[in-house]
């Protein structure tokens, strides 16, 4: 064989080793790549899967915003109120006005959280703008205790012209039934005075008849002019007459005893008159009474 054959056979059996080299390079990138775009397939499977999910909650996110929205309606925020002068709750802004959109209706003011955490709640107002500046009027009756709780005077005070139904309605059954207790309250505050009242009346009673069967020794400074029992007491007044009665019937019982005694005593010596009288010569018989008889015979015996 020639020479240059030779040389070429060579080449030739290099170039064979070469591209077997870069042949199984080849497939083993080549099985890289399709796996990876295997992945990449499934990938955008689970990621067309996972934004159609999202797209459906942000569609109902925004859906829900926009009823949210239209159940508040327009808003103005970050304002500066004051104390109104005309009392009783009244606020007023100089940051709102007809210039702002600011309508003559019912509104409802929110004040910063003093925690930071949101607003609250203040209350209903009704608006009646002016140009640059707005009072507000409550349309509630404003508690002298929550007071103390609004802080006006600052900015970060929020205005919303509507607020949704329901808190509406809830702010309305919670006035509701404030009212009532008030009504509730005054009728036992009432009844309470009643009571009292009534209490007093019967302390000042009991007081008098106390006195009356008791005794008042000062009586109002009058007790030289009065009857003795009303210094002393209708008890001790009677106790003092049982007193005196007892003594009267012992007095009179003994007197009764002395007249007995000597009634018995008269009786028996008339008795021994008339015997002694019978003894005596010449002398008539004298007609005796039973109680006479019974007296000479005791006087005989």
């Amino acid at each position: 064989m020639h020479i240059s054959g030779k040389v070429l056979m060579f080449l030739v059996i290099i170039a064979a080793g070469v591209a077997a080299v870069f042949s199984a390079k080849m497939v083993h990138v080549r099985n890289s790549w399709l796996k990876k775009a295997d992945q990449a397939e499934s990938t955008l499977v689970k990621n067309k899967i996972e934004l159609a999910e999202r797209t459906k909650v942000r569609n109902e996110l925004r859906a829900e915003l926009a009823r949210e929205i239209r159940g508040w309606n327009q808003t103005w925020d970050a304002l500066n109120m004051q104390q109104s002068a005309q009392g009783g709750g009244s606020l007023a802004s100089t940051e709102v006005g007809t210039v702002n959109g600011m309508k003559a209706a019912v509104i409802y003011i929110f004040q910063p959280d003093p925690d930071g955490d949101g607003a609250k709640f203040v209350g209903s107002f009704r608006a009646t703008p002016a140009e640059n500046q707005t009072p507000f009027a409550p349309t509630f009756k404003v508690r002298p205790s929550k007071l103390p709780d609004w802080q006006p005077g600052g900015a970060g005070w929020r205005i919303r012209q509507s607020i949704p139904t329901a808190s509406i309605s809830r702010f309305s059954d919670l006035m509701l039934d404030l009212q009532k207790l008030d009504e509730e309250l005054i009728y036992r505050q009432r009844n309470v005075q009643t009571q009292n009242a009534l209490a007093a009346d019967a302390q000042l009673k009991l007081d008098k008849r106390s006195g009356e069967l008791n005794g008042e020794p000062d009586n109002g400074g009058n007790a030289s002019s009065l009857p003795s029992w009303m210094i002393v007491g209708l008890v001790k007044a009677i106790e003092d007459d049982e007193e005196k009665r007892n003594a009267v019937l012992e007095e009179v019982d003994g007197l009764r005893r002395v007249i007995k005694k000597t009634y018995d005593q008269i009786q028996k010596i008339k008795a021994q008159n008339i015997a002694r009288a019978q003894r005596l010569p010449g002398s008539e018989p004298t007609t005796v009474g039973s109680n006479d008889v019974g007296q000479l015979e005791t006087a005989e015996q």
